[in-house]
């Protein structure tokens, strides 16, 4: 196996049915202890309520979790939305920013922040349903 596949390209630049050649790359490796400790302790802080312990830990996994999103959904747009809904559903409600002043912070109009607010929590709901929320 020459480590390479030929797949649809997921971000629009492309013209639709294009392909490209991309490589596959390494699976990182496990994180180290010193890694998981700090991670630990970044969400002890954030249990602690310390306003700045949120964003050190998403500035530490931001890259990661972006290029999940951006492989489940193939869209870049739609992935970057998605993560702009968990971060604003995160600073509403366990850092206490207003919609106001998430809206203010990501430059977006206040609906917007509501709807992404609204939208995230409902899939959220879809997908605890059942399992951790009793009707």
């Amino acid at each position: 196996m020459t480590g390479r596949c030929t797949v649809p390209h997921p971000l629009p630049l492309h013209a639709p049915g294009r392909y490209v050649r991309i490589r596959r790359l390494p699976l990182p490796s496990p994180p180290t202890a010193d890694a998981t400790r700090a991670d630990v302790a970044l969400l002890d802080r954030i249990t602690a309520q310390d306003p700045a312990a949120l964003g050190e830990l998403y500035d530490r996994h931001s890259r990661l979790i972006f290029g999940l999103v951006l492989r489940m959904l193939r869209n870049q747009d739609e992935a970057e939305e998605a993560v702009d809904q968990r971060d604003l559903i995160q600073q509403a409600y366990f850092l206490g920013f207003t919609h106001s002043e998430l809206a203010e912070r990501y430059r977006l109009p206040l609906g917007t922040v509501k709807t992404r607010i609204r939208s995230g929590m409902q899939t959220l709901r879809r997908h605890l349903d059942g399992r951790y929320i009793e009707q």
